[in-house]
């Protein structure tokens, strides 16, 4: 009888949550139609989502992952339903949660030294709003921008309410399905987009969005495959696999391959000798069946698409020579000279270069450089970069540090997949802004919380 009644109890927030939200969703469209926009939807899931941080703040964080599709699917030029999502249940979320975790209960957030630089870094970033002013940046983008970019600080809950090795496996297995969801949604668009492509250079156009994401969950998968013993578990990880490594591969991008590929390289150094063949085995097999159903969705068209991911993948050695690549050069000799005007405390978030592209003959004017180590120096200044990445280094070598003590175990395999996530997202980040992305910020959270909760469960099981 107790039991039951305790279940009631549990089960109330998640009710009352689904009921507000529903409510919500049917207020926004009654709003729509009114003419008045987000009023009542935005107060009913605020009111509620501060009851559910004060009561069940993992499932709180259980509604950012199944929120996440929406937010990362979105185009971020424009202001839509996921960025109020965001702004409420991710961002708002996580201030009240910092309230009411941090100042009324007191509790400590702070693990190593990693943490201090973190918050200090955040901390700091009130310093941008002066440097994005008198640098004329728009004020309505730097203000969206600077928001979004709160989200890494979601690793400070997710590592604080997840505490269990099944916590972990719930998180996993939800992030898996709404990563899945995600990678279904974007394959339709981009199938789409494949009808009406008749030249080559056309697959320049097709989605490229998420590759991060994708990337370093292909990578935890994968450990995750090698480590489960059940048939059955290995055949639903291979499912869920398929969908994320073709939108991978239509991606075009690379430097995401190629960092895929140094990344599957380095995990086999952690691995047992018996799981080292193991690994290659389950990549070319699933990599086998991607192609498979390629061929099986794109019919006539899959020798053409093949040829060109043939022709794309074995040109990487020849990017000097590549005149997208060259016109990267260009990109950073600018943003160069950018940094040089204001090289402590950068020129701000919303701050735009110009410069003439050969490769579309065209005035560019863009707020973003294709490498992420110049970008965030550019924006942030030289001493605050150094801060940001100061704190990935931490984490990935504390990574290394953890995985040669641990025992071969769920933990250890999930870890391994972050830690060789951080591969591909050093490599991607040369050619790319991977982390001041969308997914990027998101993953930044994932993979630190992940770190945190896995270091926690290795070193219980180490010294219990």
């Amino acid at each position: 009888m107790d039991n039951s009644i305790n279940r009631t109890d549990n089960l109330k927030p998640i009710l009352i949550f689904l009921s507000t939200l529903a409510l919500s969703v049917l207020l926004f469209f009654i709003e729509n139609l009114s003419g008045i926009a987000f009023v009542f939807p935005a107060i009913s899931i605020s009111l509620l989502l501060t009851y559910v941080i004060v009561k069940v703040p993992k499932y709180w964080i259980y509604s950012i992952i199944i929120t996440s599709p929406l937010y990362l699917i979105s185009n971020e030029a424009d202001f839509d339903i996921s960025d109020l999502i965001s702004a409420i249940i991710w961002i708002g979320g996580l201030f009240i949660w910092l309230f009411y975790y941090v100042l009324v209960q007191k509790n400590k957030i702070i693990d190593d030294l990693s943490d201090w630089l973190f918050l200090f870094f955040y901390i700091c970033l009130s310093i941008n709003f002066f440097a994005a002013y008198f640098n004329g940046n728009e004020l309505d983008i730097w203000i969206r921008t600077v928001a979004r970019f709160c989200i890494p600080l979601l690793y400070f809950p997710i590592k604080a309410h997840i505490k269990t090795k099944i916590d972990l496996r719930n998180l996993l297995i939800l992030s898996t399905i709404a990563f899945g969801i995600l990678a279904l949604m974007m394959l339709y668009e981009t199938s789409i987009r494949l009808q009406n492509i008749k030249h080559a250079w056309e697959m320049g156009s097709i989605l490229r969005l998420n590759q991060s994401l994708f990337g370093v969950a292909l990578i935890v998968i994968i450990s995750m495959i090698i480590f489960n013993k059940k048939i059955k578990n290995k055949l639903l990880l291979v499912l869920s696999f398929i969908p994320f490594i073709i939108v991978f591969i239509t991606s075009m991008s690379r430097i995401f391959w190629f960092g895929l590929i140094v990344s599957v390289i380095y995990s086999i150094f952690f691995l047992p000798q018996k799981q080292r063949k193991t690994i290659l085995i389950s990549v070319l097999i699933i990599f086998s069946m991607a192609v498979l159903i390629g061929y099986a969705l794109l019919g006539e068209k899959a020798d053409f698409f093949l040829g060109l991911f043939v022709d794309r993948f074995t040109s990487i050695g020849n990017f000097m020579e590549d005149e997208s690549f060259l016109v990267r050069f260009q990109e950073y000799g600018v943003a160069f000279t950018e940094i040089m005007k204001s090289p402590f405390i950068g020129n701000g978030f919303a701050h735009k270069i110009m410069y003439y592209s050969k490769l579309t003959s065209d005035t560019w004017h863009t707020s973003n450089v294709h490498n992420g180590y110049i970008l965030i120096t550019m924006r942030f200044g030289i001493p605050l970069a150094i801060i940001y990445y100061s704190v990935f280094a931490y984490k990935f070598f504390k990574t290394i540090n953890i995985l040669h003590s641990a025992k071969y175990s769920f933990e250890k395999m999930v870890l391994l997949g972050v830690s060789s996530g951080f591969i591909l997202l050093f490599i991607s980040n040369l050619l790319s802004a991977s982390v001041m992305t969308r997914d990027g910020d998101f993953l930044i959270a994932l993979m630190f919380g992940i770190i945190g909760i896995t270091t926690r469960l290795i070193k219980e099981d180490v010294h219990g």
